[in-house]
């Protein structure tokens, strides 16, 4: 999964949260041809009823990186529990809605 970016959907109540989160994921193949981009469009679309949206992603990430910073999300800190190894390997972002 090295090469796949996670959007995580964050309702406003954390038991709807354990419910709802979906996956948007783009193969590396797909890069440079707008598909993030789309996707990234596509959640937003979708997240009525929702008060937050999160993701994480490499470091190494740069180009999206770029498009979600370009869609107004931030840096954050980890949004679920991970390994503190693992957790220095990924970048965690949100936008509030």
């Amino acid at each position: 999964m090295r090469n796949f970016h996670r959007i995580s959907f964050t309702p406003a109540t954390v038991q709807q949260s354990r419910k709802s989160r979906r996956k948007c994921l783009a193969a590396e193949g797909a890069r440079g041809r707008g598909v993030g981009r789309a996707l990234c469009d596509a959640a937003l679309a979708q997240a009525d009823g929702y008060d937050t949206i999160r993701l994480d992603t490499g470091p190494l990430h740069h180009e999206a990186r770029a498009l979600y910073c370009a869609a107004d999300f931030t840096e954050r800190g980890p949004y679920i529990w991970v390994l503190p190894e693992l957790a220095a390997g990924l970048v965690f972002m949100e936008r509030r809605l």
